[in-house]
């Protein structure tokens, strides 16, 4: 009997501690960047969960609301970096620097400190200080790295300036422009003059 609830015992508690930590790593996303509200595009879930956008300028509008400290805009997206021969999945997180949307602490390294092609790592991704990373067409040096910021799906953070962020976002490969510029090509021919 002893054993038993021993056992029992046991089971409960690393259960309780399996939740705990799931939850911790799930909010430590949301808590890293200190803000109390999050304003995100209607009829959306939010940041974390799915596609948001509201345009860039509206933290202005939201500064200038009655108790409202500080007001910045931050970009979150799911991607999928390479780092040497091996994939990585990050949460990449774009804000401005010396503003919210910084993290915390950086345990190893130094904070971002020029407004572009700087980034922070997680310590999680296994990648050392000074290491090049290509985005796209952008080369990223590797300056700091946070420890305990993930996301949702346990991948870890990368932050970056908010206008690299902006241009991973929004910039499109080489082959889909020329694959656009082709179907516009193709459907002007197509229409009709009048």
């Amino acid at each position: 009997t002893g054993l038993g609830l021993g056992l029992l015992l046991a089971t409960v508690m690393a259960m309780g501690g399996i939740y705990r930590g799931m939850v911790e790593d799930a909010l430590s996303i949301v808590r890293a960047p200190g803000a109390d509200l999050w304003v995100v595009q209607k009829d959306t879930n939010g940041p974390f969960a799915e596609t948001s956008r509201v345009p860039e300028d509206l933290y202005r509008v939201i500064r200038a609301v009655p108790g409202v400290r500080i007001a910045e805009p931050i970009a979150f997206q799911s991607l999928q970096l390479r780092v040497g021969p091996r994939p990585l999945r990050v949460q990449l997180i774009g804000f401005r620097p010396d503003s919210l949307g910084a993290p915390a602490a950086v345990v190893a390294g130094r904070p971002i400190a020029k407004s572009r092609y700087e980034m922070l790592l997680d310590r999680k991704s296994g990648v050392p200080l000074g290491t090049e990373i290509r985005v796209g067409r952008i080369g990223f040096t590797v300056v700091g790295l946070t420890e305990g910021i993930v996301s949702n799906s346990g991948d870890p953070a990368a932050f970056v300036a908010l206008r690299d962020a902006q241009e991973i976002q929004f910039l499109k490969a080489n082959e889909a422009i020329r694959n656009d510029r082709a179907r516009l090509a193709e459907s002007v021919r197509d229409t009709p003059a009048l």
